[in-house]
């Protein structure tokens, strides 16, 4: 037996959230600059979260030298406050900026193996990649592959056939393929709402930004209110298929 839950994002819902600006890394910030830190936890979890990324690094950077390393390693070209190279290991810190192969990252230190294109980012994290923007503590991410992990990530992705964002907060965010992603003790949701007008809380989630979300022993919540819990739900992505509701299937 099937339960019909319709979920009603209204107008908001169906628009896609006002893009903020990409991370202004300015250097040459004072280091005493205190902005009110953004909470990141917030109801609608990523509507600000590359806002905090940028109060984050403002907050935290300190000047850097009138000429920052630039460095050509493999594919990537890499902009930090030093480098220095262990073997096949790069390593950069101080407001590192990494670009190439269709990503940003930037963080307060990555270390690149330029054997196995194993990359580690460390500290204030913004990971950005074909309509996909994350900021958590660390990204570990091949290459290569473009697979990887990013912890107590916050984040967005766009990739879906009619631009619906999908916004998530997770311990974890794994990528496992160009669009696939599984989270773990994950929020997510479609609506812009600063207080989503609906969103799940799960143990698991796996999310396949072409088709659909699905999400294992969680909570359908009603404007942060838990309403029902359901040990699997399989959500549309699409607009389209929203504005009539979903299917939970019953236990």
């Amino acid at each position: 037996m099937f339960l019909c839950l319709v979920v009603a994002c209204l107008t908001a819902s169906a628009q896609t959230p006002v893009p903020t600006p990409r991370p202004n890394i300015n250097p040459n910030i004072s280091p005493n600059a205190s902005p009110d830190r953004i909470e990141r936890k917030v109801d609608n979890p990523i509507g600000y979260a590359e806002e905090q990324r940028r109060l984050e690094r403002q907050t935290n950077s300190k000047a850097a030298p009138p000429n920052p390393a630039v460095s050509q390693t493999e594919n990537l070209e890499v902009t930090a406050e030093s480098e220095e190279y262990q073997g096949d290991v790069y390593i950069a810190s101080g407001n590192v900026q990494a670009t190439g192969n269709g990503m940003l990252v930037i963080a307060d230190r990555i270390t690149f193996n330029t054997a196995t294109k194993d990359l580690i980012a460390e500290g204030n994290v913004y990971f950005e990649q074909e309509g996909q923007k994350l900021v958590g503590e660390r990204l570990e991410l091949n290459v290569r592959t473009k697979r990887g992990s990013v912890f107590s990530a916050t984040g967005f992705t766009n990739r879906t056939p009619d631009g619906t964002s999908v916004t998530i907060d997770s311990s974890r965010v794994d990528k496992t393929g160009v669009d696939t992603f599984n989270l773990e003790d994950a929020t997510l949701t479609a609506c812009a709402d600063r207080v989503p007008k609906w969103s799940f809380t799960a143990k698991r989630a796996r999310i396949r930004t072409d088709h659909r979300a699905k999400v294992y022993n969680a909570f359908f919540r009603v404007k942060g209110v838990p309403i029902l819990w359901v040990p699997y739900a399989s959500v549309s992505i699409s607009k389209k298929d929203r504005s009539s509701g979903f299917l939970l299937p019953s236990s």
